[in-house]
């Protein structure tokens, strides 16, 4: 099983972080260095949402939630 999706050395991973930052209008900065997994980049995201950023953005982006738990706003 790979452990990366094979994004690093040809410029695809600036590219997929450039659309992010311009789609969701954030910037992520020197972080991403730090990040290992999708899960680093979907945590680093959501904590940039504003709340009441649109229509249910934020609890769209933060994903399903455990039965009967209830996302931050």
């Amino acid at each position: 099983m790979a452990d990366t999706i094979g994004l690093v050395g040809d410029g695809d991973d600036v590219d997929l972080l450039q659309a992010i930052e311009q789609s969701f209008q954030v910037r992520f900065g020197d972080e991403t260095t730090r990040w290992s997994t999708i899960g680093d980049l979907h945590q680093a995201l959501v904590a940039r949402i504003a709340p009441g950023s649109g229509p249910d953005l934020r609890a769209r982006i933060a994903g399903p939630t455990p039965s009967g738990a209830r996302c931050a706003s």
